[in-house]
């Protein structure tokens, strides 16, 4: 298998990702294990409950563990009475955690998202780095 490029699951749900997966820590990365699988992304819905406790259990195992978040990205806000609301339609985003600088924006983001009951962010709130 020299030369080819190895498939690393970037967008997997555990369930910590409350209503949409079933898939617990452990036998994930036990699988993980057995398949020879180098690295695997765990990307929750709105929350990253699972980080810590997929961290240790990756390395662990060694897997390399990459954290993310899935979030809904709306294009404007209405900030009429009461807290502010999404408007359009929400287009899925799935952030991923290169080092210390992405993990404090994740924080930074999910925070702004905390008072809603999704987890969803005006557009405009982003901040590309390149």
């Amino acid at each position: 298998m020299s030369g080819q490029a190895k498939f690393v699951h970037l967008h997997v749900k555990t369930c910590m990702s409350f209503h949409e997966s079933i898939i617990c820590i452990q036998p994930l990365v036990n699988d993980l294990r057995l398949r020879h699988f180098d690295a695997c992304a765990v990307t929750d819905r709105g929350n990253v409950l699972a980080a810590e406790s997929f961290c240790a259990e990756a390395v662990e195992r060694g897997i390399k563990p990459i954290v993310g978040c899935e979030i809904d990205v709306y294009d404007d806000v209405y900030h009429g009475a009461g807290a502010p609301r999404p408007m359009g339609k929400a287009r899925p985003l799935v952030l991923l955690v290169q080092n210390e600088e992405g993990w404090k924006s994740l924080c930074e983001i999910l925070g702004e998202s905390a008072s809603a009951e999704a987890p969803w962010i005006a557009m405009r709130r982003l901040k590309f780095v390149t």
